[in-house]
């Protein structure tokens, strides 16, 4: 059976200046200074983007090590090899559109399109996660969500953060719209007028549409708890809340003899714990209810 694979999952959410700074390239430094009434501060994501780059790395290796099928140096290393490649890069920063928000002088135009400026770029972000968002948690929680698969093991810190607070890392309900725009500094002299940063907008979520209507109706989390008793497995659903205290997003996983198989999203935890169990079904082996019983 073909499983679509799943999109990546939202940015988290930076708020204020760094959200400017980071989407201001370093060729713009002084424009940038001097819209700034002047002084010799910073007003780009250079420093973010060598912060990030370790931060960001760490994270990798940290999801990684978590897993316990891989115990040696060398499978670890070639995975990390894989996962931070240049093509890997391109993939995250093209989905997520970060070089369509970015404000750069037209002479750095080869610099940013070049595979080295994207992940600078990317890892100029990670390093205003960190910073704005309460530190190697935030990245974690992002990372893990960004590389993992079915079966792969939470790291020990989030398993965690899960069952605590984590309210206090606000991520979006889903990815920024490139066509959306926050305050931008005025336009400058040398200077591209077509590439500023933009801001995630709060709007209607996927995890409004039918799917999680249809979810809701089918008690796949039920069913998946009394076939799990019949079998003897140990069936847990660790949960994760985002978003507004007014609008909600629930994260809830499906773990099954500790391993992680799915992680499904709604606005209420029992719209997402059904959608994480529906998810899990085929990786388990098991048939979605109604196509055939259960023995």
């Amino acid at each position: 059976m073909d499983v679509e694979k799943p999109a990546y999952p939202p940015l988290p959410q930076l708020q204020g200046d760094l959200m400017l700074e980071v989407f201001t390239h370093k060729s713009l430094r002084a424009v940038a200074q001097a819209q700034a009434n002047g002084g010799n501060f910073a007003c780009d994501n250079e420093r973010y983007a060598v912060l990030g780059e370790k931060v960001f790395e760490t994270a990798v290796l940290h999801h990684l090590v978590a897993q316990k099928v891989k115990v040696t140096r060398e499978e670890i290393e070639k995975e990390m090899r894989s996962l931070c490649s240049e093509e890997q890069y391109e993939k995250w920063v093209n989905s997520y559109g970060l070089r369509q928000k970015l404000r750069y002088s037209p002479s750095a135009q080869a610099e940013v399109q070049s595979a080295a400026g994207g992940r600078e770029l990317l890892h100029a972000y990670a390093g205003a996660v960190y910073t704005q968002l309460n530190g190697a948690v935030a990245v974690d929680i992002w990372v893990h969500q960004l590389i993992s698969r079915p079966g792969d093991t939470l790291p020990h810190n989030l398993q965690l953060v899960e069952h605590q607070n984590y309210n206090q890392y606000q991520f979006p309900p889903h990815i920024p719209s490139p066509t959306t725009y926050i305050h931008t500094l005025p336009n400058a002299p040398g200077m591209n007028p077509n590439n500023n940063p933009q801001a995630p907008i709060i709007g209607q979520s996927p995890l409004l549409s039918g799917a999680n209507a249809k979810t809701s109706t089918m008690n796949y989390a039920a069913r998946l708890n009394e076939l799990g008793s019949k079998r003897r497995w140990t069936v847990d659903w660790p949960f994760m809340r985002t978003g507004l205290d007014h609008a909600p997003i629930w994260r809830v996983q499906c773990v099954v003899n500790g391993k992680s198989y799915s992680t499904g999203s709604g606005t209420t935890k029992q719209l997402a714990k059904d959608e994480a169990a529906r998810l899990s079904f085929p990786a388990l082996g098991l048939f979605l209810p109604g196509e055939q019983t259960q023995l």
